[in-house]
């Protein structure tokens, strides 16, 4: 039987990113993939134009209705956009018996610089989204804006905010939670995802690099990486915050993504979208 990975995120009419990404991405590896619409968003490769939200209330329901119905192995969030959804999420988070295992893309801020969650929104995040966490995994920008740090530009400071958002009390309703901070954007030949989470109140620290390749085609890879470890966390994993199966999905999804982007079609003007169908 197929995983089942519920990706709550906005619509990318490009296919590069959002809801369209993850369904590619999830159905690629062999999972099931089912969404729950946030937003629809005006964008292609070059950059988002508009977002329209989706009322909380209706975002709430196509969520139920899937939970309810065919149930869900991981739930993998990305451009929640407004506070109401936020707070939408977390009453439902909060109901779940049994937990279900939570990745979060914390989509804050868009690369062409458009706001796609409010400082309210990220506040709401922290305080009520991160008790439920199994993995949060925010890029350089974004682990710096979370943490409170002023900027995140290297190993160190990626080690040093992956502290502070742990601290945030990441996963302690689940039995535990981690930070996958993204290195996409580091000075240097190499791209370096760096995991930690802690394990027997240890701190662990996993750095996962790869050659950095000179390509524009880079649209979604936030959203491509959040899903492959969805549906490789969803296969292997033997509890709600499983510490081995996230070491592996994680070691898989870096892999794949990089074979994704070096394979993409060169489609667009901008920065291309993946190829997800390896």
């Amino acid at each position: 039987m197929p995983s089942r990975i519920l990706t709550v995120a906005g619509s990318d009419p490009s296919g590069g990113a959002g809801i369209q990404a993850d369904i590619k991405t999830i159905m690629a590896l062999g999972g099931y993939a089912m969404s729950a619409v946030t937003a629809v968003t005006v964008q292609d490769t070059l950059k988002i134009y508009d977002v329209i939200p989706i009322d909380s209330v209706q975002v709430a329901a196509q969520i139920n209705c899937v939970l309810n119905d065919i149930g869900a192995d991981v739930i993998k969030t990305g451009m929640l956009h407004s506070t109401g959804v936020v707070s939408a999420l977390f009453d439902i988070l909060r109901s779940l018996k049994p937990p279900i295992p939570l990745i979060v893309d914390p989509v804050i801020l868009s690369t062409s610089g458009h706001a796609l969650l409010c400082e309210e929104g990220v506040n709401l995040l922290i305080e009520k989204i991160f008790p439920f966490i199994t993995l949060l995994t925010p890029n350089l920008a974004e682990a710096a804006a979370l943490s409170g740090m002023k900027v995140v530009a290297d190993l160190q400071q990626m080690e040093e905010a992956g502290k502070i958002l742990l601290s945030q009390g990441l996963g302690q309703k689940n039995g535990g939670g981690a930070v996958l901070i993204k290195g996409g954007h580091l000075v240097g030949e190499d791209v370096s995802d760096m995991l930690l989470f802690y394990k027997k109140d240890r701190l662990q620290k996993y750095l996962f690099s790869s050659q950095k390749q000179n390509t524009r085609n880079t649209h979604g890879t936030g959203c491509s990486l959040a899903s492959a470890i969805a549906v490789k966390y969803a296969d292997l994993r033997q509890s709600v915050f499983d510490p081995n199966a996230l070491f592996k999905a994680v070691e898989f999804a870096h892999h794949y993504v990089a074979k994704a982007i070096e394979t993409a079609p060169n489609f667009g003007k901008g920065k291309g979208p993946l190829n997800h169908i390896l």
